[in-house]
């Protein structure tokens, strides 16, 4: 007889439950909200199929928070309809085509009507210039290129400054087309629905005649877009480093894969276009040749965990430390 120690409960393996327990049981998901059940059919499998002589377990037999829960990557689950499959287009004999099934760039269109905004714009190119000029500061915008992001933060005329993002012209593009948008990336690179997005800066960079953005990332952007508000013909291109860069390293690529630039990609780019991608890809923009200025209103996403502040307000979270606000 086994003997039980005191405060210990008896286990019943799982290769051998008991009647009327274990497999026998429909559990809730993991992955389903409490009380939602799945309508996906169960998979139809032959009926002379001996599952035993295969060493496998019948999957009818399967709680459903095991086949749905993310199974050990030596055994993947018997149905998983909450993982789509990757959209690939459709292959010709020996055609090779592109699945990318971590998409990290999105692009859409949107009209801007740039002509109600460009007083505001060039007014604050304007203020830009003169703190560069003052202040000798240094910039991404290089031979001749202007930002506005030098004013986010500052005072004009005992005002606090007000972003592209808070000017009512453009209203429904932040309050309602964008925050569309998001969702579906948000949704598409799996964050966390707990982790509220929020804009928290917002710029435009003018680029004149053989001017360009250098290479850069955003720091702490979940999400970054890039707006193209006025793009001249042969004005420039939008460019993307290989995120994956780091780790051409240890293969035999090209002599001349990193001195001529192999490790970049070019994005046409037109009136009306938003490119979405997140802040950590390197990018900058290809040097303009028009006589025209290209105009492009930039856009950093961050997140808050909404968790968060109702944590210091219960006092499950605590600061290390009080600012100093002197």
């Amino acid at each position: 007889m086994t003997k039980i120690r005191r405060g210990f409960q008896k286990i019943e393996p799982i290769s051998a439950p008991p009647e009327n327990k274990g497999f026998g049981i429909k559990k809730p998901s993991l992955i389903l909200p409490k009380g939602v059940q799945s309508t996906e059919p169960e998979p139809e499998l032959p009926e002379d199929l001996d599952l035993s002589a295969m060493g496998k377990p019948d999957p009818k037999a399967v709680p459903e928070q095991f086949a749905r829960a993310f199974p050990p990557l030596s055994m993947p689950p018997w149905r998983s309809d909450q993982n789509p499959s990757v959209k690939c287009p459709e292959t010709n004999g020996d055609e090779l085509v592109d699945i990318n099934p971590f998409p990290y760039l999105f692009k859409a269109k949107y009209d801007f009507n740039f002509e109600n905004i460009q007083e505001k714009i060039e007014t604050d190119i304007k203020r830009s210039k003169t703190l560069v000029q003052q202040n000798s500061i240094s910039t991404p915008e290089k031979d001749g290129g202007t930002t506005t992001v030098l004013l986010i933060g500052s005072e004009i005329n005992g005002e606090r400054y007000t972003a592209p993002h808070e000017w009512p012209e453009l209203e429904h593009f932040i309050n309602e087309w964008v925050p569309a948008n998001i969702k579906k990336i948000w949704k598409a690179w799996n964050f966390c629905s707990m982790s509220v997005p929020y804009i928290s800066e917002s710029w435009v960079n003018e680029h004149p005649y053989a001017s360009f953005t250098e290479g850069h990332t955003h720091r702490r952007s979940q999400i970054s877009l890039s707006c193209y508000l006025k793009v001249p013909e042969d004005s420039g291109r939008f460019m993307v480093r290989d995120p994956m860069d780091a780790y051409t390293y240890s293969q035999p690529v090209a002599y001349d894969y990193h001195p001529t630039g192999k490790e970049w990609r070019y994005i046409d780019v037109e009136d009306g276009d938003v490119l979405f991608f997140p802040g950590y890809l390197h990018h900058m923009t290809e040097r303009s040749l028009s006589k025209e200025n290209r105009y492009i209103m930039s856009i950093n996403i961050s997140s808050l965990d909404i968790n968060t502040p109702q944590g210091f307000d219960r006092g499950i979270y605590k600061p290390m430390w009080v600012p100093d606000q002197s």
